[in-house]
């Protein structure tokens, strides 16, 4: 996409969760001309079968896992999804897709021999019959060994697929300021509000196990709810100095408690060792899709050539004030705060920060060149007539992001969302600039957070 680096994704749901399946198609044979071969992959897959049960029988989380299933490349097409036969939706509901032809299956204990028994019924050479136009024979296999044999493999992911970072880097990033996240945990799926205390497919249980894993981490340690990326519900995890007991705090119903009371401001725990067991520990859970590194929050600031500009270091800009009777646009600037010399065109602010709390360079030089674009810069450049009112959101403090955000990158997210919702209503405000980047490695299969 190199010249169209900026993607809007209207359908991002479709990317994490599997649509329902219509009528299925006509089976189709993967093993044609193979009988031996496929003989031999039905039973390699019921062997895979009862390792999965065997190690789902001696899981302390629950009796229920996530199946990670991979498609064989002429499989790939929707219609071949094997969800007809194998793993029908009410059993092993589909929660999720990630790589090309890899799906996520619920895959509760009481079900799993009932998939091995429907492997193994798949036929192992396929019956021939003629075609009543012409009476030619063609090979018609069933749906049983078209879904069979459409699998390339069964496994449940291993902790080590979860995480892709280590903790030495996860350390060095929590002593950058600019860090605004603890980890963050893709889960698998969320626990509806509606669901019974217990039921016999596990489901419960491994939320229950879940949260008692978290809560064992002892002192500082915090769990959030992060955001939703789709349909797949994301936690913050934090592990801080903080003497306080071990919180769960998510609202998808993780666990069902009253509002918590703002934390207090505290700085993570810089006990590798600390981090490093949590990480394997939470790695292990079944619910656990995925464990990210922190999020960290940068403001560019890269100068201009002085040939773009028209003044010279040493020439001081005039700054004029609005006309009385003029009208102009109004734009709001989500940054580091904006310097007094702008006031004139200042409409007004967003006082989530004190002014003791942000360093307004950054702001100030977007506002700017917002308002005296073309008093600093060749027509060619800032075509614009100067004038442009202000709405001044300073959200990006100096110092540690934490100390101001201590429930991490949603509580970041939640005031740009309610200074937004002010603005528009407040002001009018229709267009936003956000000059601050979040910073994470490019998640290849997925969307990052």
């Amino acid at each position: 996409m190199p010249n169209n680096p900026v993607q809007i994704v209207l359908n991002d749901t479709d990317f994490h969760r599997a649509p329902d399946p219509g009528q299925p198609p006509r089976p189709k044979d993967f093993f044609a001309g193979a009988d031996r071969a496929f003989v031999a992959h039905r039973s390699w897959l019921a062997e895979t079968l009862d390792q999965i049960i065997a190690e789902v029988e001696q899981s302390p989380f629950g009796p229920a896992t996530y199946l990670k299933v991979q498609m064989r490349t002429e499989a790939l097409a929707k219609s071949y999804r094997p969800v007809y036969w194998l793993f029908k939706p009410d059993q092993f509901p589909c929660v999720g897709a990630e790589a090309v032809g890899t799906l996520y299956f619920r895959a509760p204990l009481i079900y799993l021999r009932g998939l091995k028994a429907r492997i193994e019924q798949a036929e192992s050479t396929v019956r021939i019959v003629e075609r009543q136009a012409d009476g030619k024979p063609y090979p018609a296999p069933t749906l049983k060994r078209a879904e069979v044999g459409a699998i390339e493999n069964i496994e449940i992911t291993s902790p080590a697929e979860k995480r892709s970072f280590s903790t030495a880097a996860a350390m060095e990033m929590f002593a950058d300021p600019a860090t605004v996240s603890g980890y963050q945990i893709d889960l698998f799926e969320e626990l509806d509000a509606q669901e019974i205390a217990s039921d016999a497919t596990g489901r419960t249980e491994l939320f229950k196990s879940l949260e008692k894993m978290l809560l064992s981490f002892g002192p500082g340690a915090r769990t959030l709810l992060s955001v939703r990326v789709g349909r797949m519900p994301v936690l913050e995890f934090q592990l801080t100095q903080n003497t306080t007991p071990a919180i769960v705090d998510n609202r998808l119903g993780l666990v069902r408690s009253d509002v918590a009371p703002p934390p207090p401001s505290t700085l993570i725990d810089s006990n590798a060792d600390r981090h490093e067991t949590a990480l394997n520990r939470l790695q292990s859970h079944p619910l656990i899709r995925a464990i990210r590194p922190p999020l960290r929050l940068q403001l560019e600031e890269s100068e201009s050539p002085k040939t773009f500009g028209t003044l010279s270091d040493s020439e001081p800009v005039q700054v004029p004030v609005p006309a009385q009777e003029g009208a102009y646009p109004v734009v709001g600037v989500i940054d580091s705060g904006v310097a007094d010399i702008l006031d004139p065109w200042v409409i007004g602010r967003f006082d989530f920060l004190d002014t003791s709390e942000y360093d307004a360079k950054h702001g100030t030089m977007v506002a700017g060149i917002l308002t005296l674009g073309q008093r600093v810069n060749p027509p060619a450049v800032a075509p614009e007539r100067d004038g442009c009112q202000i709405l001044d959101i300073p959200l990006y403090p100096k110092g540690r992001f934490l100390t101001h955000y201590p429930n991490g990158f949603s509580e970041f997210l939640a005031e740009v969302e309610q200074a937004v919702a002010e603005a528009k209503e407040n002001y009018g405000v229709r267009i936003f600039n956000l000059s601050i980047n979040a910073i994470s490695e490019v998640e290849r299969h997925t969307y990052s957070t």
